[in-house]
């Protein structure tokens, strides 16, 4: 297995600040964060006024979009694509999965999912742990659908720029979620 550290550390030399303009810049693409715990009470608002499968797919889209564009510009350019070019594509997805967790995205375990599909694993999805902590804070339940709508995209994304796929070319649905009580969050992908 290759070492892509050297991947991490370029990225992390492009994150960029501009207190005065409120901007944060990561690999040449300018970004927008806001906490776990408001982003599951944006979901919880917008399931209640789609529903679950509209949110779900909304929200999934977006994110591959712009995560596939952000990962394309990075890994596209300088360095970056030299040594990312040198990588196998299951190194690729390790190195995009390292790229997630400077993103804060959560840790995404790849080695059940090749190019054709398979299994991808968090054991600390941003957004579950988001819903668990509001559990605690404003007493809400587990919940009945998997809450990880975002990383489905971040997953889509990740494969198609580690396997020189188009964006859309995944379908990943979330099988088990923390937020539900489970002891893992768990995709499935597809090709579409």
């Amino acid at each position: 297995m290759a070492d892509t550290s050297q991947l991490k550390g370029l990225f992390l030399g492009t994150v960029k600040a501009d207190a005065e303009r409120s901007r944060l810049e990561f690999g040449g693409t300018e970004v927008s964060f806001h906490c776990d715990k408001f982003n599951t009470r944006i979901i919880k608002g917008l399931e209640d006024v789609v529903g679950f499968d509209e949110a779900k797919k909304l929200l999934a889209h977006q994110a591959e979009i712009t995560n596939y564009d952000l990962l394309q510009k990075f890994l596209g350019e300088g360095a970056a694509a030299e040594a990312f070019g040198a990588l196998s594509p299951e190194e690729k997805l390790s190195a995009v999965f390292d790229i997630y967790k400077i993103l804060a995205y959560g840790a995404f375990e790849g080695g059940g999912v090749g190019e054709g599909g398979g299994t991808v694993n968090s054991a600390h999805s941003y957004l579950a742990e988001g819903w668990l902590e509001n559990m605690e804070r404003w007493n809400w339940s587990l919940r009945d659908n998997p809450v990880c709508h975002d990383a489905c995209g971040y997953i889509a994304a990740a494969l198609a720029v580690a396997f020189g796929k188009p964006v859309e070319t995944y379908a990943v649905s979330e099988t088990k979620c923390r937020s539900k009580g489970d002891d893992v969050c768990e995709f499935a992908v597809e090709v579409k």
